[in-house]
């Protein structure tokens, strides 16, 4: 089972690999259902960009951080 991603308010909780069930995860606002009205491969794959998208996003502000950080103890 894949780990959930909260998105603002929503939190996706994807199913097991393996779930015979249509549905293979849950969204919740505030820990309340959302009916998916997408697919769950294309909200997936959103999800996945998003978390690609934050991850590069915090290696490039960690990057010029330390790069000043560094420059300013000299």
């Amino acid at each position: 089972m894949g780990r959930p991603v909260t998105l603002g308010p929503y939190t996706y909780t994807p199913g097991r690999e393996h779930c015979s069930s249509p549905t293979n995860g849950t969204l919740t606002r505030c820990g309340l259902p959302v009916t998916l009205q997408v697919t769950e491969p294309v909200l997936q794959r959103f999800l996945g960009v998003m978390t690609e998208l934050e991850t590069n996003l915090a290696r490039r502000w960690i990057v010029p951080q330390s790069t000043l950080n560094h420059t300013q103890a000299k």
